[in-house]
């Protein structure tokens, strides 16, 4: 939840990379995909792009990054928003109606070295008011870890990249299932698994 509660948070070093989806078997019947529409440049468009000249895109939307932002970590995030949008890896998008939010948002994963390097690039190029109502997620290199599993890291990779998808895609096209707020079919089911509605967290939970 970095931007969304940060808001004062992060923007992009920027990979031109392309990204193929992995094919699937030779039976399967692979229609061509529906090309993403290309959004107006806003004007928080143009100052990413000019802050953060590195990036790269899945289905349309944008994955940027510092200068200081390795290209490992974007091309892996990349990775991990393919994966998540077209998960039996035909090549196009398994729900076109979230792709089409996200591009229509203009929803953007910003990547910087730190959680520092973000604050900086904000205070150097942009501004709060600005990003007050952007579609952005920040990710950190600090905390990205591709072969987590082995190393006993949590890659949060998997976290960020599914936050903007769920925040600015799913919540958005589907708001009685996805909404994030109360009463929402996910809302109540939260509610069910931990034991009640509460406003503000709990020092404990119902032990049911």
């Amino acid at each position: 939840t970095h931007f969304k509660n940060f808001k004062a948070g992060a923007i992009a070093l920027v990979i031109s990379a392309i990204l193929s989806g992995c094919g699937g078997s030779d039976k399967k019947t692979v229609t061509e995909p529906t090309k993403p529409t290309t959004p107006e440049v806003t004007d928080i468009q143009a100052k990413l792009k000019s802050a953060f000249p590195q990036s790269t895109t899945v289905f349309g939307i944008s994955i940027r990054g510092t200068s200081n932002a390795k290209v490992m970590g974007i091309t892996h995030a990349a990775n991990i928003m393919a994966q998540y949008l077209d998960n039996d890896e035909d090549g196009m998008p398994d729900n076109q109606a979230i792709v089409d939010k996200l591009v229509s948002k203009n929803a953007t994963l910003v990547i910087g070295s730190t959680e520092q390097d973000i604050e900086q690039v904000i205070n150097e190029h942009l501004s709060e008011s600005l990003i007050a109502d952007a579609a952005l997620q920040d990710l950190y290199i600090s905390e990205i870890h591709p072969n987590g599993y082995a190393t006993g890291n949590f890659d949060a990779t998997l976290e960020e990249v599914l936050h903007l998808i769920t925040h600015e895609g799913y919540a958005d096209v589907y708001p009685e299932v996805f909404g994030e707020f109360k009463g929402s079919s996910i809302a109540n089911a939260m509610d069910i698994a931990r034991g009640g509605y509460f406003e503000t967290i709990p020092t404990h939970y119902p032990e049911s």
